[in-house]
């Protein structure tokens, strides 16, 4: 406020016309910061030839934009492999669905590397969810409830991590005795 700046704060999650919404604001901006999944590539595509500062969070590297990215990849390998190594769980899941978010899409690489440096056979797919506590939840119930359940589950967040162990308590399976669960991002909760 002193320099006469300001922030501005766009969530494009549900809302229609998004992209458009977003090229409109950029003319009236000094710059943005964009989140993965926010807009399409060919939309960041058309922002960069105008000239207008960028720079990238949670997303994969586009033409030669600044880019902030955590590496997923190489956590996801590290508590996979502390998983499998140090408490000898084989049975692993990841819950998350990598479609669209390139954060889960490495966090799903680094799971399924951790087991193929090892020489066990990763699960051939994650089991696809939404991101939210509620995902996490129902998931968690039919996992839970499944008698080839897993001995691990990997979440690609913690909310899914959260759901996953109200889904445990609710059907009296203890956590971590008789499953382990791992979430990401580190939030209040957590």
């Amino acid at each position: 406020v002193q320099n006469r700046m300001a922030v501005m704060i766009l969530g494009t999650h549900l809302v229609d016309a998004s992209t458009e919404h977003v090229l409109s604001l950029a003319d009236r901006t000094d710059g943005l910061a964009i989140l993965g999944g926010a807009i399409p590539t060919v939309a960041i595509e058309r922002l960069a030839a105008r000239s207008r500062p960028l720079v990238l969070m949670a997303q994969h590297q586009i033409l030669s934009l600044p880019t902030v990215r955590v590496d997923n990849a190489t956590s996801s390998r590290a508590i996979t492999t502390h998983l499998l190594n140090e408490h000898g769980l084989r049975r692993l899941a990841f819950l998350g669905n990598p479609d669209g978010s390139p954060d889960v899409e490495d966090r799903w690489r680094g799971f399924t590397d951790a087991h193929t440096a090892l020489g066990i056979a990763p699960p051939r797919s994650p089991i696809p969810e939404g991101l939210e506590i509620a995902h996490g939840h129902r998931a968690g119930l039919d996992i839970l409830s499944d008698r080839y359940r897993p001995d691990g589950i990997v979440c690609a967040n913690d909310e899914l991590a959260l759901g996953v162990l109200s889904a445990a308590r609710e059907l009296g399976v203890d956590v971590p005795g008789d499953i382990a669960v791992t979430g990401w991002d580190d939030i209040a909760l957590a």
